[in-house]
Formats: C-alpha cells, sequence, structure tokens
C-alpha cells in the first residue's frame, strides 16, 4: 500500500531560551573554540549572550516527524516576557549591551511565536523579528560573519512551516555559504543548514542530494557528540524516511530502530524524538502491509504524543492519521473513522482549513472512505488534499495521492479513463524521485486495469 503521509513535512523546533535542550550548541567563543571565529566588536561575555540565544534556530524539516528541525511543541512554557525589557534599558548603556539584551529580548518573542499549535498562522511575526535580528547582526558584526547565519537559518525554517520552499533553500545556503566560510569542515553548526536542505531536497524528491546532506550532517554531530548523541539520532530518523521512499526498508528499519534506541533511552530521553522513532516505524510497516505492526507503533506514540506535546499537536494529529489507517487494514473502519476525524479536526481548529498539514490527513481519511465504500466523500478528501500539493515542491505526497484518486475513480466507476490518466501522473513522479517501490505498485495497478 502507498505511504499515508508526508514523510518529509517539517519538524518544528521551538525557541527555548530558558534551558539548553537536547540541541542547544556551544557558544562559538567557548575556550575550546575561541580561536575558530572572530567575533568582534562584542566582549566575550555578550557574544555569549548572543550565541546562546540564536543557539536553537530550528534545523530541518519532513513530516512524522523532523526533530532536529522542526520538532513540534505542545501546550509548554509561558513565560512573561515583553519587549518593553529591552525599552527599559538605561539610554546609558554601551551599544554591544543593549544589542545583548535586545537579541535576547527578541528571540524570546520569536520564541512564544513558534510555540504551541498555531505556529503557521503566526509565523509572520517570527519572520518580522528573525529579520530584524539579522539587521542588527549585519550592522554590528559585518555581512559576513556566522552570527548572521543563525537568523538567516531562522528565516529559512519559518518559510519552510509556511511551505515556502524557494525562500528556505535561498536562506539555509546563505546560512551554510557563511558558516563554511568561516568554520572548520566538521563544526557542529553546519550540521544546522545541512539538515534543513537536505529535508528541502527530500521534499523535493531529490533523494540523492537529500541523504548525501543528512549523512554529512550526521557525521558532523557523530564527530562532535558521539554516535550516541540524539542529534545523531534525528538525522538517522531522517535517512530512514528518504530510504523509505526509495523501497530500501530493511535499511529505513535499522536507521529508524537505531534512532528509537538513542531517544527512548538517552540519558534524559527525549519524547518528542520516541514520537518520531515509532512514527517512522509504523511508516514502514504500512508499506509492508504489516498492519498490525504499525498499529502497536502507532499505540506506542499517540498516547505518548498525548501527554507530552497535547492533543492539539500535529504529531498527535498524524499519530491518530496513521494510526487510522493501521486500523482499516485490519479491518476496524468504524475505530479507524474516529482517529481520521479526530485528526481532520485538530489540523483544521488548529493551522487552518487551507493548510499544507491539512493533506496530511485528508489523505489517510480518504483512505479510510474508500474502504467504507463512501467514494464521493473520499473524492473530495483527495480532491482537497491535491489543492494543497505542489508537484515541485511534494511530489511524493502528490503521487501517493494521484494514485489513490485513481484508485477510487476507478473502484466507483465514476471516471476511468481520469483514474489512468492519474495513475500515470503519480507513476512519472515516482519514476523522477527514483521511488522504485511505490512506483511498481503503480506499474502493477496499471497491468491489473487496462484502459
Amino acid at each position: 500500500m502507498c505511504s499515508t503521509w508526508n514523510v518529509f513535512a517539517p519538524r518544528v523546533e521551538h525557541v527555548d531560551t530558558t534551558s539548553a535542550g537536547a540541541l542547544r550548541r556551544a557558544p562559538l567563543n567557548a575556550p575550546e573554540r575561541r580561536s575558530e571565529v572572530s567575533v568582534a566588536p562584542l566582549r566575550p561575555d555578550h557574544i555569549q549572550e548572543d550565541e546562546e540565544v540564536a543557539s536553537r534556530s530550528t534545523a530541518t524539516c519532513s513530516m512524522a516527524p523532523h526533530l532536529v528541525g522542526p520538532e513540534v511543541v505542545g501546550p509548554q512554557r509561558k513565560a512573561n516576557r515583553s519587549a518593553g525589557d529591552a525599552a527599559a534599558l538605561p539610554r546609558t548603556l554601551h551599544g554591544d549591551q543593549a544589542l545583548g539584551v535586545k537579541l535576547r529580548v527578541s528571540h524570546r518573542q520569536a520564541g512564544d511565536e513558534v510555540e504551541g499549535a498555531s505556529f503557521v498562522r503566526s509565523s509572520r511575526p517570527a519572520q518580522a523579528i528573525f529579520e530584524e535580528l539579522l539587521a542588527l547582526r549585519r550592522d554590528i558584526y559585518g555581512e559576513g560573519h556566522p552570527n548572521n547565519a543563525f537568523s538567516l537559518s531562522d528565516l529559512g525554517n519559518v518559510a519552510t512551516l509556511r511551505g515556502d520552499f524557494d525562500t528556505a533553500e535561498k536562506h539555509q545556503r546563505a546560512a551554510l555559504t557563511i558558516l563554511r566560510a568561516a568554520l572548520p569542515p566538521r563544526h557542529e553548526r553546519l550540521a544546522y543548514p545541512l539538515s534543513a536542505l537536505a529535508d528541502i531536497a527530500a521534499q523535493r524528491g531529490d533523494f540523492g542530494a537529500a541523504l548525501d546532506a543528512f549523512d554529512e550532517a550526521r557525521a558532523i554531530w557523530e564527530h562532535n557528540f558521539g554516535p550516541r548523541s540524539t542529534r545523531v539520532a534525528a538525522m538517522l530518523e531522517r535517512l530512514a524516511s528518504v530510504q523509505l521512499v526509495r523501497g530500501e526498508l530493511g535499511l529505513a528499519e535499522q536507521h529508524a530502530t537505531r534512532a528509537l534506541v538513542i531517544w527512548s533511552s538517552a540519558q534524559s530521553p527525549d519524547p518528542q524524538g520516541t514520537v518520531l522513532a515509532h512514527l517512522a516505524l509504523a511508516q514502514i510497516e504500512l508499506a509492508r502491509d504489516d498492519y498490525a505492526a504499525a498499529r502497536d507503533h502507532t499505540d506506542k506514540a499517540l498516547p505518548l504524543s498525548i501527554s507530552v506535546l497535547g492533543e492539539d499537536n500535529l504529531y498527535t494529529a498524524v499519530s491518530r492519521a496513521m494510526r487510522a489507517v493501521a486500523l482499516a487494514g485490519l479491518g476496524d473502519l468504524s475505530g479507524a473513522e474516529r482517529e481520521a476525524d479526530a485528526a481532520v479536526a485538530s489540523i483544521e481548529r488548529n493551522y487552518g482549513a487551507g493548510s499544507l498539514w491539512m493533506s496530511e490527513v485528508l489523505t489517510p481519511r480518504a483512505r479510510v472512505r474508500q474502504l467504507q465504500g463512501r467514494f464521493d466523500d473520499a473524492r473530495r478528501d483527495l480532491e482537497g488534499s491535491l489543492a494543497l500539493l505542489d508537484p515541485r515542491n511534494a511530489p511524493i505526497q502528490r503521487a501517493h495521492a494521484e494514485f489513490q484518486l485513481a484508485q477510487v475513480l476507478w473502484d466507483s466507476r465514476a471516471d476511468r479513463a481520469k483514474a489512468r490518466t492519474l495513475a500515470v501522473s503519480a507513476q512519472t513522479l515516482f519514476r523522477q524521485a527514483g521511488a522504485k517501490h511505490y512506483r511498481a505498485e503503480i506499474d502493477a495497478w496499471l497491468e491489473r486495469h487496462p484502459g
């Protein structure tokens, strides 16, 4: 059976200014790295403020799951923060100190913008804040300073979450260019724009480029933090997503399982990472038509996502949608319908009916409705999903939806000529992406359903 959701949707990581967190980066001016970057004119302590505040720029992007990058944060901390903190600074403060506080307060504002389930709706205010920070950094540090790369990467991640992949790629490439010129080739910070660019490449079906970039990011993090780092786990999960689409299910399972072990056994276990790993493994089992195994993984992911991230979290909705497909495959159509309807309602309520995320739950619900014999409802869901999916920026997801709609139209005897046209279109998209596993499924279907 074809994949049920976009395995390359952004993983949204919030900007956390209060705790280190799994993805906190060491300041560039830390003693062991002091010789690597020149950060004048700020004094080292104020540079560190800038670095620490900027250090959690989001990094990567895919669906079920991208946690080193986009991790979608649930109803967590909401500190009392105000731009008035910066405005209240004595006018006599040195400009360097004022900049340090301004950066800190602005990043906290941006952190508030990216927190919670409505990030996509509130991303434009966050974009304005990151643009302001970029202008401040360029004014103080100069055009090519690595501090600028953090704001560029932030802007790239905001653009990715809105589905503006051209802008996202432009910002991430600019960030990577600055960092490659300023830092050693295995500096940990190179991995952030690398993993973001890998996600964009995967989203667009360029899996060769995606694998290269994910693997380079993995090697950088492994070099800096060791093979059991949660950063390494995030790249293993991303590699598994690419290998799934390429039909390399054994490799995908190995990488996703290793990621699960790292995330669940870390000194500070990462529940979001654990959710992602279970969803990746569920996706692999769905590709094998092993619905019981897929259900078992979603049965672990869903309650964890609800308890840690919240009912309205994106990953909770995705867990429900994937569980719906597994239940439908096992014949529990009433249970599948409840989960699918809850997933759609959650995304519509928290992201809006026109959000790209709707395609992640409409396509699975259409599968349930198809098996129920509700062909008109399934067709409407799939047409709604296709309206959100640009073939250039989401070729794999679009191919899945086209092929599923082809099956609905054929089985309902509504328009069999259009059904074959859609199947051929999906076949072409899978072939262009090198997705042999899914293309072979369509090849077999076309043979069984001659025009």
